[in-house]
């Protein structure tokens, strides 16, 4: 028990730090962020260091709004996106709308840690590299899948508004139901997020 009373007199004083700007004035995050696509699921995908790699990538960006908050630690929001998809040689474009669910941890005087959510659909104008070979192999349709963007977010006590962002950046057709389409692709990528 006296682990616990340890832990609870060292995180809450400390989340006064987050004081300075108010949970409930920061309405608006804005992101940008860019990585490489895998080859593998979902699942393994997100394991960065064990991931397959080619030579695609995606650069995007990112606006949310938030809408609603509960107990200034967990918020929910609409979020849309754009991205430029590209590797040898081919380009293309995505755009994406979710809701996102975002909850923010303290980390005693340090920081936040924030593990978040982003569920929705995703629009591709041209579908590339491992993808394009499952939309073949299968007969189905990538240009409007689902899109799911969990993610992780840190930020120091210092800069409260700015985040480090890891998000695994996924398309899928649903097992068959948007598209006849399973898996989609999968990118690793990290950014930088803003909060105001």
């Amino acid at each position: 028990m006296k682990w616990f009373v340890w832990l609870l007199l060292f995180f809450t004083p400390h989340y006064a730090a987050f004081a300075d700007t108010p949970k409930n004035t920061l309405k608006n995050r804005f992101c940008i962020f860019s990585g490489q696509f895998t080859t593998n699921n979902m699942g393994r995908s997100a394991n960065p260091i064990d991931s397959d790699y080619e030579d695609y990538y995606l650069t995007a960006a990112a606006y949310g709004r938030e809408i609603l908050t509960f107990q200034e630690l967990m918020s929910a929001g609409l979020e849309i996106g754009v991205a430029r998809r590209y590797g040898k040689g081919v380009k293309g474009s995505e755009v994406w709308g979710a809701i996102f669910l975002l909850q923010g941890l303290p980390l005693g005087c340090w920081g936040k840690i924030s593990p978040g959510l982003a569920a929705g659909f995703s629009f591709v104008d041209k579908s590339l590299g491992v993808e394009r070979q499952r939309e073949k192999r299968n007969g189905g349709k990538a240009a409007f899948l689902f899109y799911l963007g969990p993610e992780i977010a840190f930020s120091v006590t210092d800069f409260p508004n700015w985040e480090v962002v890891y998000r695994l950046h996924h398309r899928s057709g649903g097992n068959g139901t948007l598209g006849d389409f399973r898996e989609g692709y999968n990118a690793n990528t990290i950014g930088i997020r803003y909060n105001y």
